[in-house]
């Protein structure tokens, strides 16, 4: 039985200024609304603006990845996955930009019969060989890890 590994997630500084930045805008425009003399609005952009903020770095951080005996076990924040081994038919790296838990567009793709995950390791390739020796019904083609055919 293999022990626990936990990798976190790679930070692409950019995808975190950018994420953050979206979610206090309203914050900004506070401030801006502030610096006017205009007072029409501000206590809603004070609302919306910390709860954006609070939801993204409540459910951003921590972020980390678990390779468990059973199961790869995603945190993110207060959130939580877990992708059964069994499940999973493919693996592969990709730079998919879709909303996932992750802070860096290096991501590997984990899919299961019912979902897909994206996840940013900071070793993807270590991440994927780790997955390799946990999951002897994927075979390795190239980079990536697959269902091996049913045997007829």
């Amino acid at each position: 039985m293999q022990a626990d590994r936990v990798f976190r997630s790679r930070i692409d500084g950019w995808l975190v200024g950018v994420v953050l930045v979206a979610a206090a805008a309203p914050l900004f425009a506070l401030v801006w609304l502030l610096w006017q003399g205009q007072w029409a609005g501000v206590t809603l952009l004070a609302v919306w603006g910390t709860v954006m903020t609070t939801v993204v770095c409540v459910t951003g951080f921590p972020l980390r990845y678990t390779l468990t005996a059973e199961a790869v076990h995603v945190r993110s924040g207060w959130l939580t996955w877990d992708v059964p081994y069994a499940r999973l038919h493919d693996v592969r790296p990709t730079w998919n930009p879709l909303a996932a838990p992750a802070w860096s567009l290096r991501r590997v793709r984990l899919e299961t019969p019912e979902a897909v995950i994206l996840v940013s390791p900071d070793d993807r390739e270590s991440f994927i060989n780790e997955l390799a020796e946990r999951c002897p019904h994927l075979a390795r083609q190239g980079d990536r890890l697959s269902a091996r055919p049913s045997p007829r």
